[in-house]
This record gives structure tokens, sequence and C-alpha cells, in this order.
């Protein structure tokens, strides 16, 4: 199995090309359906009135569309049953840089069980770092190289626009979210039971006897670590505690924080408390330093947790 980082140019009218084939494999456009004048083409795309019609003829040739002087272009009756032959083919979008995922200590494991997966199943990936600017359809379908693959995975922390331009520019492309959701939309999507899981391991502590209980997140705060801290606040409510925001600390991400320096910062602060709950394992492992750092004992003096490996 490969990994391909698409990097080739194509020519301009290959665009408009392909998102005209793509709209009518998945029944965008319909048999009969008229197009827009080539004028009208080339506005919408940006692309020179010439461009369109090398698209245009292209497709001719390609028994797609017909034209009929004098009355327009309509797209063929039989154009339909092309279909969308199958590229064995998958689409991963990753957060930030691509090279990042490779070594985070989430993603890197998570990347290693799609990697495996798409071989036995005797599919490729094509890897695309997530990008917040496309400003029409054929920008999109040109950097996603959507006519390339049979659908898409989309880890975690991507911009939620990246999910409206999937829904709007390619309605019939199936997509999975990987390790977060969209509040309020129905999208198919793999994540672990955040609210649940932060919910139980705060319960744990309050059974031990915790009465002050801290928590330690990152921000900006994603809706997963959102949904954890929920479950957090769930447990003290149903102990009769009060949430303590001054109880809270985030890793300050713009400023490459690890889970040592909130960790440091409730230390020092003359907050009492006697557990910590932490939005992962990793955030946890860094926090155990700072607390060993102040010559405190895990779980004689402090009692810590984390959530989510």
């Amino acid at each position: 199995m490969k990994i391909i980082v698409p990097q080739k140019k194509e020519f301009v009218h290959q665009g408009l090309l392909k998102d005209i084939i793509f709209q009518i494999k998945n029944g965008l456009l319909k048999p009969d359906d008229y197009l827009p004048s080539e004028n009208a083409l080339a506005q919408q795309y940006g692309i020179s009135r010439m461009s369109v019609r090398l698209a245009l003829n292209e497709l001719v040739k390609k028994n797609f569309i017909e034209k009929h002087p004098g009355k327009g272009t309509i797209i063929k009756k039989n154009s339909s049953s092309v279909g969308k032959k199958r590229t064995k083919m998958l689409g991963l979008i990753a957060p930030n840089k691509i090279e990042k995922i490779f070594t985070n200590p989430f993603y890197g494991p998570v990347f290693r069980g799609i990697t495996e997966e798409a071989k036995n199943q005797n599919y490729h990936i094509l890897l695309h770092k997530e990008e917040k600017d496309f400003d029409d359809r054929l920008k999109f379908y040109q950097r996603l190289g959507i006519d390339k693959v049979d659908g898409f995975l989309v880890l975690g922390g991507v911009d939620n626009n990246v999910i409206s331009f999937l829904s709007e520019f390619a309605p019939f492309l199936p997509y999975v979210l990987v390790d977060y959701y969209i509040e309020g939309k129905k999208l198919n999507c793999v994540v672990s039971d955040n609210l649940n899981g932060c919910h139980q391991v705060t319960k744990h502590l309050l059974s031990l006897g915790h009465c002050r209980i801290a928590f330690i997140g990152w921000s900006p705060w994603e809706t997963n670590i959102l949904l954890r801290l929920s479950g957090y606040k769930k447990a003290l409510f149903e102990s009769n505690l009060k949430f303590e925001s001054n109880l809270l600390e985030d890793v300050k991400t713009d400023k490459a924080e690890n889970g040592y320096h909130p960790m440091m910062r409730l230390l020092k602060s003359a907050q009492r408390f006697t557990a910590v709950v932490c939005a992962n394992d990793n955030l946890a492992l860094e926090a155990m330093g700072a607390i060993k750092e102040k010559g405190l004992k895990i779980p004689k003096d402090i009692s810590i947790v984390g959530y989510d490996d």
C-alpha cells in the first residue's frame, strides 16, 4: 500500500471537465438537464471561454453531453449509465500540518490503523492537509482530488468549513468523521463516549473521598474536550458539589505548553485540591512530572487520572 500526496498540476479546463463529470455520475446533473452557456460557465469558474470550450468538447467526445445549435448543451440520456467507477482510493483529511499525523501520540496509532485496514481491503490512501479557503467547487475538487476517491475519512480537529464544503460540493460522496462530531448535525462519525467516560473517572475519584478535584484540558476547547469537561461537571453536580472555575486549567497551545504547565500553575496557586482529572493520558503523564518536581507523592498527596489514552 502506498500513501499518495497530490502535487501534480493540471490544465485549467480539466477542473471544469472533472466537475461536470462528477456531477453527472453522482446525480447532481441529470439526463436532459441543460448546462449554462459558455459565458456563464467561464464567469462561474473564473476561466476563459476557450478553456470552457475545450472542456465541453472533451465531454462530447466522452459521450456525456451533446450540443444542440440554438438550444444549448444538454446531458445525454445514457450518460448516467457510465456510473462512478470505484477507484479503490480513500481520501484522508488531516488537521493542521500533514507531517504531525505520523508522530502525534493519538492520531499516529489511528493513522496506522486506517492504513492497515485499507491495505486489507486493497485500498490506497490519498492524504490531504486541512484547507479552509475553498472559494468554489472547482478549487475544492482540484485540491482534494474528488474524482480520484471513493470517499473520505476526516480526522478530528479540522475546521467545520471542510464538512460544509463536502456536504455542498460532493453530497453523494460518503465520508466519516474520526474522533469528533458536529453538534446538531446527523453525520457518520466514530468517537469515544467522551461525556460518560469522563463522568465515570470523576465519579471514581469522588468515591475515594476526594471533594476538590481540578480539571486540565486545552484550548481552544474542542467538542470532545468540552464533553469531557461536561462529564466532570455532571459527576460533581450528582455529588452536590459546585463546579469551581478556579480549579479549571488549560494548556495554552499557542504558547507551546503541555500538561506540565497548567499543573504547575495549580500547584503554585492558593487553591486546595486533592485530585486532578486530565483530558487525556498524555496530559496526565506531563502533569505527573510537575507533581513529582514539587516533591509530592501520587496518590498520597494528589490523585490523578487521564481519559482517552
